[in-house]
């Protein structure tokens, strides 16, 4: 490998690393305290804040209108949307979980955490269809559990045509 191309990959991972000005600016307008790297996924990055709340931005734009749709909105089985600003969503936090999470052991019943995460999976699903939001992209990176350790889904993007 190349130095050119060792340093395009160094570049490339502190820029996800590093805290984006729009992040930046809209905590400052927010008074949300400092941001740090939280993660990052298909289409954008995730920031959390001193507040324990997410900034997240997005290149999806039908993510940024199903946020905008469910702001203010108390869904138990969906994180909650404080605002959409231009490319940037804020929402409550949600601790990334994922379907590894589970322990599913040998047993011909469904083990009631089973039961528990696609009850939230489904309610979570029922509540954004009510609120006009559809296709969603749900898989194990998309869900997570709320603070009161209910499984809420935490992103809105929608799924890919043609899978």
């Amino acid at each position: 490998m190349k130095l050119e191309e060792v340093y395009k990959i160094v570049k490339r991972v502190n820029l996800f690393e590093s805290v984006e000005p729009e992040i930046e600016a809209y905590a400052r307008a927010h008074d949300l305290g400092d941001v740090s790297w939280e993660g990052s996924g298909d289409m954008g990055h995730a920031y959390v804040t001193d507040k324990n709340t997410i900034l997240k931005t997005t290149s999806d734009a039908t993510e940024l209108k199903y946020a905008q749709m469910v702001v203010g909105k108390k869904l138990d089985n969906v994180v909650t949307v404080y605002d959409v600003d231009d490319s940037v969503i804020h929402m409550g936090y949600s601790e990334y979980g994922s379907f590894d999470d589970i322990d599913i052991d040998e047993h011909d019943d469904m083990p009631d955490e089973v039961k528990e995460f696609v009850t939230g999976v489904q309610d979570g699903m029922f509540q954004l269809q009510r609120s006009g939001v559809n296709n969603l992209d749900l898989k194990d990176d998309n869900i997570g559990r709320k603070s009161n350790g209910e499984y809420a889904i935490f992103d809105m993007s929608s799924a890919k045509e043609n899978m």
